[in-house]
């Protein structure tokens, strides 16, 4: 076990193979890995796990002793190794430690500069920036007066279409073939895992930065589930929205929405703010109403949206909640969908009435073409064993924090929610 500037990375790898026969590909594999060393400080730490954990599925004499073997890799985004390791030797993380006792743990260097998007496209290419071309979090452009925009993907608008009264619709077919508006994976290079994935070898990736829209799997070995870099459904990466009494207008503050909430009697009405409808030619934001029934003489609320009904007492989350916005179309097409998911959070119901709200994250179990995973289908597959989850790839909301609608007590007990959420 080693730590260094990584993120949440879970892969495994196996299928019937001789053991020999995996260790000369796991061993190209980290012959390119380790190629990444900039200024003698290697950035990746990939080749040292596989062949230590290739080691304990092989007995002494080097014979297999599983049909199939197995390598699992782990990935913390920012860790700190001291901190890592004062914390193992006080007994607060035991499960690292055990890691320790049964492996190694070993400080290692990170990339230059040390940003999570550059130090995980070292890792996932085995070269440096000049390769990948990931210099920074944020690339410029300069067609826009340099307006920035996050290094690993860019979404590249169209305005190509048939016009139809106010709408607009790409036909990608022959003989049209417009551009639809896109997203691109920036970071370049070859990733470790197309080796592997020409070899017959069985890939499985979680929540893996520097990979939105997730690289193609060319031979079927490989399945992924990207992570940092994947939007909400709004297109940012992440945007709350914070509905108050106390507050008397719409406030963007990017990163997040506030806004107003009137009751009569004890009911209100309200909004849940969705993505743009692009189809039409000045594409504007779709929404979808919901109801707060206020208790009279209780601290809870009931919640009424799309026919989910949600009940909670103050300082209660709900479980995750569907949200279908409709994408309404011309008269001789059915109408689009966009799905998310949503959670919310009660913080007061009286004297100030205060509802959190998640950004709306593309819903796993239905993301209505949009592409988090390779293939499509696989985060649909992992939602059906587990449940739905955050799929957005900044799943803690700082900006609810640093713009005041949390304070430091609640963050807390946000924070015990993500750890129970899984």
């Amino acid at each position: 076990m080693v730590s260094g500037e990584q993120i949440e990375l879970n892969a495994s790898v196996g299928r019937d193979v001789d053991v020999r026969e995996l260790q000369c590909l796991l061993a190209r594999a980290a012959r390119l890995l380790c190629a990444a060393r900039i200024r003698g400080r290697c950035a990746l730490f990939a080749c040292v796990v596989f062949a230590a954990v290739l080691l304990t599925s092989c007995s002494q004499d080097g014979s297999q002793e599983s049909a199939d073997p197995r390598v699992i890799v782990l990935g913390f985004d920012g860790m700190d190794p001291r901190l890592c390791g004062r914390l193992m030797d006080a007994g607060l993380l035991p499960n690292m430690a055990r890691l320790r006792e049964s492996g190694g743990f070993k400080p290692l260097g990170t990339s230059i500069p040390p940003q999570s998007p550059v130090a995980w496209s070292n890792f996932i290419t085995g070269a440096g920036p000049g390769a990948h071309g990931i210099f920074d979090f944020i690339h410029r452009d300069p067609a826009r007066q340099y307006s920035p925009y996050y290094s690993a993907a860019e979404t590249k608008t169209s305005e190509e279409g048939w016009e139809v009264g106010a709408y607009r619709l790409p036909l990608t077919f022959w003989p049209f073939h417009h551009n639809p508006t896109q997203t691109l994976l920036k970071r370049g290079g070859t990733p470790f895992w197309d080796h592997l994935d020409a070899a017959g070898v069985t890939v499985r990736i979680y929540d893996i930065p520097a990979n939105y829209p997730p690289s193609p799997s060319k031979h079927g070995h490989m399945c992924c589930l990207s992570g940092m870099g994947v939007p909400d459904l709004l297109g940012t990466y992440g945007t709350y929205q914070h509905f108050a009494e106390d507050t008397f207008r719409v406030i963007d503050e990017g990163g997040g929405i506030k806004k107003p909430i009137v009751f009569r009697g004890n009911v209100a009405k309200a909004k849940l703010s969705g993505p743009d409808h692009t189809y039409l030619k000045k594409p504007r934001m779709v929404a979808v109403d919901f109801e707060v029934f206020r208790h009279p003489e209780k601290p809870a609320a009931r919640i009424e949206l799309q026919n989910q009904t949600i009940v909670l007492n103050e300082g209660e989350w709900s479980d995750w909640q569907k949200v279908d916005y409709r994408l309404e179309m011309p008269p001789f097409l059915p109408d689009e969908h966009a799905k998310g998911i949503c959670r919310f959070y009660l913080q007061e119901v009286r004297p100030n009435f205060r509802l959190y709200v998640t950004p709306i994250n593309i819903d796993p179990s239905d993301p209505s073409g949009q592409l988090v995973s390779e293939p499509e289908s696989f985060v649909e597959e992992i939602a059906e064993d587990i449940g739905l989850f955050y799929t957005a790839g900044f799943q803690e909301d700082h900006k609810a924090l640093s713009q005041k609608v949390f304070r430091m007590p609640n963050t807390w007990r946000r924070r015990s929610m993500y750890s129970k959420s899984g």
